[in-house]
């Protein structure tokens, strides 16, 4: 067994540790765990009991001090500019140095504990608020197809049959044969409709 991380005496932003308690358990996905807790005295005097995890992930940083300090000093704020939002946002994560990776709403919140006032009045969600300050998106954009037609479907359907064949049409059809069944009532019926005769299909005829 490692041996176990002593950090009385550490300072964790507004919060030095004052001495261990003793650990309670709490339920993380359902699973009770047990997890090591510490009386610690914040820059202004007061005390609080804080977990080993929250303090070294940075969730806890003061009494709830710093908190409120900083949403009076977001409530002060009469207007979030395009401009004031984009050097916040690049602030914060040059301030994570995250090495390209993205950064997500969690992580911002957590680390500047902005008001929702900078998001309500823009209007933006977080991907368009990242976009705007030119940071890696925090997720993949997904380019959406145009919704094809009937015909444009069964047109497409013809077409790759006539260069697939007609053996496993319904494992390389894109889209899927799940859509066309969804589409048209079943696989078959949307062969039918598009002209296409198959073994499978003429089995089914009268």
């Amino acid at each position: 067994m490692g041996k176990r991380l002593d950090i009385i005496g550490d300072k964790y932003v507004r919060l030095t540790v004052i001495e261990e308690i003793d650990a309670q358990v709490v339920q993380i996905t359902g699973r009770a765990t047990s997890m090591r807790h510490f009386l610690c005295r914040c820059d202004c005097g007061n005390e609080k009991q804080v977990s080993m995890s929250a303090l070294r992930s940075g969730l806890t940083r003061s009494c709830g001090c710093l908190r409120r300090e900083v949403s009076r000093e977001n409530a002060s704020v009469v207007k979030w500019t395009e401009e004031k939002v984009i050097e916040t946002l690049r602030a914060a994560y040059i301030e994570m140095d995250l090495g390209g990776e993205p950064m997500s709403r969690i992580m911002f919140n957590t680390r500047r504990r902005v008001a929702m006032s900078m998001y309500a009045q823009l209007r933006l969600g977080w991907l368009d608020m990242c976009r705007l300050a030119g940071l890696p998106s925090p997720k993949k954009e997904r380019h959406r197809q145009p919704k094809l037609t009937d015909e444009e479907m069964l047109k497409l359907l013809r077409e790759q049959y006539e260069s697939t064949g007609s053996k496993h049409l319904s494992k390389l059809i894109r889209p899927s044969s799940s859509l066309y069944a969804h589409r048209f009532g079943s696989w078959i019926r949307a062969l039918e409709l598009a002209g296409i005769t198959t073994t499978r299909n003429k089995k089914s005829s009268p």
